[in-house]
C-alpha cells in the first residue's frame, strides 16, 4: 500500500536529518583525538544505529521500498542494537562511578567485545524469524520469538538501565553529602585539594544523566511499535488505534533525531566540539566570500590587521590565535 504523501514527505525529511545529524556525531568523534574515549565509542555505536534507523525509514516511506521481510529485519536490528548500545553506555558510566580505579582497565579489556556482541547479537536475533516466517504472525514459533526478544532484548536491559541510574544517583548524592561535610571541617588549603575528587564524581554523574535522557527518549520513541507488535502476536491488532500505527514511525525518527541534540546540549565534550565546528564553518564561509585580502603596515594591539574587500564593504579583522581556538573580531567600514 502506497504511503500518503503528507506522511511520506515529512518522514523523508526527518529521516534525512537523522542521517546528517548522526553523521556529524561520528565526524566529531573521529576528527577530535581527545573525544576518542570508551564512552564516545559507545556513542558512535548508538549513532550508527540511529543512522540505520534513518536509512530504513527513508527507504520505506520516501523511496517506497515495501519488502516486508527485509524491513522487519532492519527494524529488529535497529531496536535491539539501540537498546543494547544504551545498556552498554549505561554500564560504562556505572563502572566509571562505582569502580573508578578499575574502569580504564575494564574498558580496555572488554570494550571491543561489548561492541562486537552488541551488533552480532542484534543481527542474529533479527534474521532468526526468516527461518520460519510465512506471513502468519500468530505462529507459535514467532510468538515465542517476539516475547523472548522483547523480554531479553528490550525490557531486561531497561531494568538494568533503571537500576544503574538509581544506583549512580544514590552514590553521587552520598558522596556529595560526605564531601560537603568534610570540607566544612577542614582548612581552606585542604578544602581545595579535596574538591578535585568531588568535581570528578559530579562530572561523571552529569554524563550519566545525558544517557539517562537518551534511554528515556529511546523508550518513548519505540513504545508504539512494541505495543502494537505485542497486540498483533496476541491476536488483538484490531484493538490498536490507527493513529498509534500512523504516528509510530514519527516517534522512532524523532527519537533518533533527539539523540545528537541531547549530546550537543548536555555532554560537555560534544558541546565544545560542536561550537568549534560551527566556528570553523563560519570561518570557511568568510574566506569563500573574500574578494581581496592583504595585510597593511598598521597593527592593532600588536596583532596583524587584515583588511578584506567584500562587495562595497571593508571588513577589518584581527585574528587572535590561542592554543586551541581562533577568535575573530570584525569591524565593517563603508567605502
Amino acid at each position: 500500500m502506497e504511503t500518503p504523501i503528507e506522511i511520506a514527505v515529512p518522514l523523508g525529511i526527518f529521516s534525512f536529518l537523522v542521517i546528517i545529524e548522526n553523521s556529524v556525531v561520528l565526524y566529531l568523534v573521529l576528527a577530535n583525538r581527545h573525544m576518542r574515549t570508551y564512552t564516545n565509542g559507545f556513542v558512535v555505536s548508538l549513532a550508527s544505529s540511529d543512522i540505520l534507523t534513518g536509512l530504513v525509514i527513508f527507504c520505506q516511506y520516501l523511496i517506497g521500498f515495501q519488502n516486508a521481510a527485509v524491513i522487519n529485519v532492519a527494524y529488529a536490528v535497529v531496536l535491539i542494537s539501540g537498546a543494547a548500545n544504551i545498556t552498554s553506555v549505561t554500564l560504562d558510566r556505572y563502572l566509571a562511578i562505582t569502580k573508578p580505579f578499575k574502569y580504564t582497565d575494564l574498558m580496555r579489556k572488554y570494550f571491543k567485545y561489548i561492541t562486537f556482541i552488541t551488533w552480532t547479537t542484534s543481527i542474529l536475533l533479527a534474521v532468526l524469524p526468516l527461518g520460519w516466517y510465512a506471513g502468519n504472525i500468530t505462529e507459535v514459533f514467532h510468538k515465542v520469538y517476539v516475547f523472548i526478544t522483547i523480554g531479553l532484548g528490550v525490557i531486561t536491559p531497561y531494568f538494568f538501565v533503571l537500576f544503574a541510574n538509581i544506583r549512580i544517583y544514590c552514590i553521587v548524592r552520598k558522596s556529595v553529602k560526605r564531601e560537603k561535610k568534610t570540607l566544612s571541617s577542614v582548612s581552606q588549603e585542604q578544602s581545595s585539594r579535596r574538591r578535585a575528587p568531588l568535581k570528578i564524581i559530579v562530572s561523571e554523574a552529569k554524563v550519566a544523566r545525558v544517557f539517562a535522557c537518551t534511554a528515556l527518549a529511546f523508550a518513548i520513541s519505540w513504545f508504539p511499535v512494541l505495543y502494537y507488535t505485542i497486540a498483533a502476536v496476541l491476536g488483538s491488532f484490531n484493538s490498536v488505534p490507527n493513529i498509534l500505527v500512523t504516528l509510530s514511525p514519527f516517534f522512532i525518527v524523532i527519537g533518533s533525531l533527539a539523540n545528537p541534540l541531547i549530546y550537543s546540549f548536555m555532554k560537555p565534550d560534544f558541546k565544545i566540539a560542536s561550537r568549534a565546528l560551527l566556528c570553523k564553518i563560519r570561518l570557511v564561509g568568510l574566506k569563500r566570500d573574500m574578494c581581496v585580502a592583504y595585510t597593511p603596515a598598521k597593527s592593532l594591539n600588536g596583532k596583524p590587521l587584515v583588511t578584506i574587500v567584500a562587495g562595497t564593504k571593508l571588513e577589518t579583522a584581527s585574528i587572535l590565535k590561542t592554543e586551541n581556538t581562533c577568535i575573530l573580531k570584525t569591524e565593517m567600514v563603508e567605502v
